[in-house]
């Protein structure tokens, strides 16, 4: 199922949004591990504008334990003002190690004048964002 997945992925690039949900709902089919796939056809439907559905996509991935479906499942969750909703998968998400939640976790506490959090936050997300390149994939 990756080659239905990656075939997904150039039909999105080409901007074939429909082409790439047929290609994403085929791998997500077809196995037992299929959060990464469930959450590009999520994405497949935040870009055309269709937030129910990808915010039910990216919930089915990140309730699966997937961290860049929770860190976009906050980001839908956070679009529409479900902002306490929205911190609790971002924290899960960070709890993984997820750079961007760790981030727009960090903003929604610096709103609130938790600052001392969000700053630890924020330095957490730039040493994972600074460090990645070195760490070969590890």
């Amino acid at each position: 199922m990756y080659a239905a997945h990656q075939l997904g992925v150039l039909e999105q690039q080409r901007g074939n949004l429909a082409e790439a949900e047929a290609w994403y709902l085929r791998a997500a089919d077809g196995g037992a591990d299929n959060s990464s796939e469930i959450t590009d056809l999520g994405l497949a439907h935040f870009e055309r504008g269709d937030l129910v559905e990808a915010e039910s996509l990216f919930r089915r991935a990140a309730e699966a334990g997937y961290a860049r479906a929770m860190f976009d499942l906050g980001y839908v969750l956070a679009r529409r003002d479900a902002l306490a909703e929205a911190e609790d998968w971002y924290r899960r998400a960070a709890a993984q190690g997820d750079p961007n939640a760790m981030t727009n976790l960090g903003l929604m506490l610096q709103k609130r004048g938790e600052r001392a959090e969000a700053q630890s936050l924020f330095r957490r997300a730039e040493d994972i964002q600074y460090y990645r390149p070195f760490l070969g994939g590890l």
